[in-house]
């Protein structure tokens, strides 16, 4: 056990919910990102379900080198490997369906706690990268690879997401955490969340290398933050439709034309985050 993470509640939870990940945990008091350390154990051997979670992170980053920001030991800063041979034009899509897992997981935090049991407290996904709740940005998801030998890929899937704190700085005015959002203590403990995290992911992972993106699309319509929304991203502005079968973003524009943007920042033009 460290001060910030006690690895027999961790260990009894991940059997309690019949987890296989997380048997490979590396704890880091201090780190520049989870993502780093996770793309270099992929060069050294380090097997699938490897977990590696961070107290602090130093040069956290987020999509587009953007930074991640976070108090020490207020969020769960973790990332998870998974080794893959395959073609990486299956990989299309990823992104999205590890924010599904996130939303998963966040959501099962709200329904434990009696005051956020509403319907009505939604968590859900913003493309290309983010998890909302109430319109508000609880996390945010960073999937990165790297070609370890000849044929294999390390998949790293980064996860920031915010627990405990009360406040947050100036320049994110549309932030929020699960302490916020009522859940209580116990429900928010770094162990806690990060099984409900790793039973999320596995089962989306697995689905999705069986399948491929496309069976996610119905449930991605179901938490699409920007469904109907109007938005612009670079040139393009219109009304969010949903996705492509390559995890695109679809925008329908003034003419009625639909238009699929494969990278780029969300303009709100309605007023909302």
């Amino acid at each position: 056990m460290t001060q910030w993470f006690d690895r027999t509640l961790f260990e009894g939870l991940r059997t309690e919910q019949n987890v296989a990940w997380g048997g490979s945990m590396h704890l880091l008091d201090q780190v520049t990102s989870t993502n780093d350390a996770a793309l270099e154990a992929a060069q050294s051997g380090e097997a699938t379900g490897a977990v590696f979670i961070a107290r602090e992170q130093t040069a956290g980053r987020g999509r587009r080198g953007n930074a991640w920001l976070a108090e020490p030991g207020e969020g769960l800063l973790i990332s998870v490997l998974h080794r893959y041979r395959g073609d990486t034009e299956r990989l299309l899509g990823l992104s999205l369906v590890v924010g599904l897992a996130v939303r998963d997981a966040v959501q099962e935090c709200l329904n434990s706690t009696n005051r956020t049991s509403s319907s009505s407290v939604r968590a859900q996904v913003k493309w290309p990268n983010d998890v909302l709740v109430s319109g508000k940005k609880i996390a945010g998801v960073l999937v990165e690879t790297r070609t370890v030998g000849e044929r294999e890929i390390g998949i790293v899937m980064g996860v920031g997401l915010n627990l405990h704190s009360r406040s947050f700085p100036r320049e994110l005015p549309d932030a929020t955490s699960l302490a916020l959002l009522g859940v209580d203590e116990e429900e928010r403990r770094v162990e806690r969340v990060t099984v409900y995290l790793l039973a999320a992911l596995a089962k989306k992972l697995d689905a999705f290398l069986l399948q491929d993106f496309s069976p996610f699309l119905p449930e991605l319509v179901d938490a699409d933050y920007l469904h109907e929304r109007r938005i612009r991203v670079g040139k393009v502005e219109g009304r969010g439709s949903g996705f492509d079968t390559a995890g695109r973003l679809l925008i329908a524009d003034e003419r009625g034309q639909v238009v699929p943007v494969i990278s780029g920042t969300v303009e709100m033009l309605d007023g909302a985050v």
